[in-house]
C-alpha cells in the first residue's frame, strides 16, 4: 500500500486551503462532513499503522491497539 495522499483527497486538501486564504473570514463550521469520508479515514489509519502508532508532529498519539479492525459506520 502506498502512503502517498490519494488524489481525491489531495484534491479537496487544495479546495479547503483555497477557500480559507480567498475568504479569510469564511468559517468552516461543521467540517466533519468532509473528514469523516470513507477514503479519508482508511488513508490517515494506513499512516498511523505506518508509523507504528507512534505520536507524529503534534505529539499526540493515535489509537492504543491500530491492529484491530476498522469500524467505518
Amino acid at each position: 500500500m502506498s502512503l502517498e495522499t490519494p488524489n481525491k483527497i489531495r484534491e479537496l486538501q487544495r479546495k479547503l486551503y483555497r477557500k480559507a486564504k480567498g475568504e479569510p473570514d469564511y468559517r468552516f463550521y461543521l467540517p466533519y462532513d468532509k473528514i469523516q469520508r470513507e477514503d479519508i479515514l482508511r488513508h490517515g489509519y494506513a499512516l498511523a499503522k505506518a508509523n507504528s502508532g507512534a505520536p507524529g508532529v503534534d505529539r499526540c498519539g493515535g489509537p492504543q491497539k491500530l491492529d484491530t479492525k476498522m469500524v467505518i459506520a
